[in-house]
């Protein structure tokens, strides 16, 4: 639709959509984080997981159940439920060979809370 003076009218916000800005309270790193555009593997995790990270809680090797994906220590993962369900992203602190070999290990630390992003 053509309108007479549509840039001027759209300025003065007589035609056109508004958009407001919507507040974040994610840091900038958080925000890449959960950008998810690096992401490198994938870890799967039980449900009594899924809740301690709904509760801002570090994700331990105790609660996954399966890891796939080839990726190094420091880089991106997706966290997924049982049905597939993306949760959220997280920043891995070991490789996903060394958290193959330890999973279920009890206070294995596979994720800190602050490197998680819920999505």
């Amino acid at each position: 639709m053509n309108v007479p003076d549509g840039i001027l009218c759209a300025i003065r916000e007589e035609t056109g959509t508004v958009f407001a800005p919507q507040d974040n309270s994610l840091s900038a790193r958080n925000r890449w984080l959960g950008s998810g555009s690096l992401v490198a593997g994938r870890i799967t995790i039980d449900e009594g997981a899924a809740q301690a990270l709904q509760n801002r809680k570090s994700l331990l090797a105790v609660g996954i159940k399966n890891v796939s994906g080839d990726f190094e220590a420091g880089e991106v993962v997706e966290l997924l439920d049982v049905e597939g369900s993306l949760l959220a992203v997280a920043k891995a602190r070991e490789s996903s060979v060394v958290i193959a070999q330890n999973l279920r290990t009890q206070n294995f630390e596979v994720a800190n809370a602050n490197d998680i992003v819920l999505l």
